[in-house]
């Protein structure tokens, strides 16, 4: 059966993400950020199945199903309409991020090197609109390097089992980030450096390593009373959220893409603290009959989703602040919400529920749309390409009629002039 605790844990996690990108609330962004991107990783590895070492042509096909055509798709789409926006406003050279920053038309160069980018590289995404796509990339690569990895630790006589692998993983990734902050390396070929991407590869290793040890892990540290008793797991939940709250205020840190040293030799903890605490408090969930842990399996089933379209549904709750602040349009393209106003107006509320659920329901009503009428992608695909074909045959035949009649009126002038030169002949004047 699907494990629902981990699909629970997962909508913790993608809430939480939005949550750091709406909420302009003191510390709020920055107490989910110690965990809720590791979170992902985290399960990943939780899930990570060693039968795949024997069988790769399926593991490779499902992490480019899952994670590489997803990102594909979903960024060349972006690319397509990017230009478009700027005639609405949602896009403008005027208003951008919090730095600053702003976006511009791209030229018929620019958009080739970013298709290149996107297809070749798993980067030239929309910076705004698409800036969580890095994620894509990070777990593709790593749950790739994971799989390689664990297959050169099968070969190693050292590692007497795959625990012992799992270990070796997460210490060879921990080294190499870690040589990699001091020195400020970058990972050639890889879009941001490759530190996110490393520091995937290490929660990856938690994660395995967490499921392999959860039978003692459950047995020292999370409480053994069954689990209908909320009150005596208060006492783990309460000790896991005072500890993250101090961290969140004497050590902050994220899964930044250019980490100094402090932010990653400080994120391993709570992010497994975070981990462990959520796990735990959807086990609890997950054993219920309500509308909360149906709501929470059906986010935590379609996180992709949401983490690629939540900011787009932004801009939503975005044109509706605009217009209750009296604001000028463009500023709807502030990324990746409108910081006007004050933090406590509740606006980030609106955001947290827009960005969470417009994405679930699109995919939702998607999903009964095409199982009504039997449609897929595939069959979109097949039927844009007949419709590109027709239109080239159409555009073809028209063009050719076209040519032969510039031809024919070309010809029949020519033939005029012709006549009228010899016409007009001095030779055939003098006779």
């Amino acid at each position: 059966m699907r494990n629902q605790t981990i699909s629970i844990v997962k909508a913790f996690a993608i809430i939480f993400v939005v949550i750091s990108h709406c909420c302009a609330i003191p510390y709020v962004g920055a107490f989910v950020s110690l965990f809720d991107v590791p979170t992902f990783f985290i399960c990943s590895g939780y899930f990570f199945n060693v039968k795949y070492l024997t069988d790769e042509a399926t593991y490779l096909k499902r992490r480019v199903k899952g994670l590489y055509w997803p990102f594909v798709k979903w960024s060349v789409f972006f690319l397509l309409i990017h230009n478009l926006l700027f005639h609405t406003g949602i896009l403008n050279e005027q208003i951008g991020n919090a730095q600053g920053g702003v976006l511009h038309p791209y030229t018929l160069h620019s958009f080739c090197q970013r298709l290149w980018n996107i297809v070749f590289n798993m980067s030239g995404y929309d910076d705004f609109l698409a800036g969580t796509f890095w994620f894509f990339r990070a777990l593709f690569l790593s749950s790739i390097a994971m799989l390689i990895l664990f297959k050169i630790g099968r070969k190693i006589q050292a590692f007497q089992n795959d625990r012992q692998i799992a270990w070796g993983i997460l210490t060879v990734s921990f080294l190499l980030t870690l040589w990699q902050v001091i020195e400020n390396l970058r990972m050639t070929g890889v879009p941001q450096g490759g530190y996110r991407d490393l520091m995937g590869l290490f929660f990856m290793s938690i994660g395995f390593l967490i499921r392999s040890y959860q039978p003692t892990i459950s047995a020292n540290l999370l409480p053994s009373t069954p689990l209908p008793s909320v009150v005596s797991r208060l006492k783990f939940w309460i000790t896991g959220f005072l500890l993250l709250i101090l961290w969140c205020i004497f050590l902050p840190t994220g899964m930044v893409w250019r980490a100094n040293l402090q932010q990653f030799l400080s994120i391993p903890v709570p992010a497994v603290i975070g981990f462990l605490l959520f796990y735990d408090i959807s086990q609890y969930i997950a054993k219920g009959k309500n509308i909360a842990k149906k709501i929470l399996v059906l986010i935590g089933d379609n996180t992709l989703y949401i983490f690629a379209f939540h900011f787009c549904a932004f801009k939503l709750v975005s044109a509706l602040k605009v217009w209750c602040y009296g604001l000028e349009w463009n500023h709807v393209g502030a990324h990746p919400i409108v910081n006007v106003g004050s933090p406590w107006d509740g606006f980030w509320l609106l955001y947290l529920l827009v960005g969470v659920f417009v994405p679930l329901l699109w995919i939702i009503s998607w999903r009964r749309f095409t199982k009504k009428f039997h449609i897929n992608y595939n069959k979109l695909l097949i039927l844009l390409i007949q419709s590109l074909r027709k239109l080239c045959q159409i555009v073809a035949k028209y063009t050719v009629i076209a040519i032969k009649a510039c031809f024919g009126h070309f010809t029949g002038f020519f033939q005029g002039f012709i006549e009228i030169i010899k016409a007009s002949s001095p030779k055939q004047e003098d006779e």
